[in-house]
């Protein structure tokens, strides 16, 4: 493997951490949806198509989340990308180990210890991206995990230096040009 390229920690904050996890989050509920419309109609094979690439965007936004609160709470940029990498399992039980034990943020990452069991391999090993033969075994409720990590996502949105209120472009800090 090549040299590792240091990350900038001007260019990647915890707030571009939390915008980037709820923009695919949001990805997620319109497959999610679009699954929903194929299954009205019967079909299966939609359903099935839309099953990895919504749960890649799901872990994604998981992922993205998690690291935004931990970078909040003085996990670098470094230590997240290298040492954590997409390990969803280590990612929550940093998190754990940070959030108060009986606060909201550790019962909603509690919450989501069964899909994150089902879910971490097939992520770490690209699974979701590259198609393997055989049988895979994820969680069936989606939509279930996505309110999970909307939870999540509004209550760390304070502790990523980000207004509570309004959800518009300006409120994420992106600015229109």
């Amino acid at each position: 493997m090549g040299k590792r390229k240091p990350l900038d920690p001007g260019k990647i904050k915890p707030a571009t951490l939390w915008i980037d996890a709820k923009h695919y989050r949001k990805a997620a509920e319109g497959l999610i949806a679009m699954a929903a419309d194929a299954a009205s109609r019967g079909d299966e094979g939609g359903v099935r198509q839309l099953l990895r690439p919504t749960w890649l965007v799901i872990c994604t936004s998981m992922e993205l989340g998690f690291k935004a609160y931990l970078n909040r709470q003085g996990f670098t940029l470094e230590r997240l990308k290298w040492d954590v990498g997409h390990n969803l399992h280590q990612l929550q039980q940093d998190v754990l180990e940070q959030a108060e034990p009986d606060g909201e943020l550790a019962w909603i990452v509690s919450r989501m210890k069964p899909a994150i069991g089902l879910l971490n391999e097939p992520y770490m090993d690209k699974r979701f991206v590259y198609r393997q033969i055989g049988v895979a075994r994820y969680p069936k409720e989606q939509a279930v995990v996505c309110r999970l990590l909307e939870v999540f996502q509004g209550a760390i949105k304070p502790l990523v230096n980000l207004p509570v209120e309004g959800d518009g472009p300006e409120a994420e800090g992106i600015h229109p040009a």
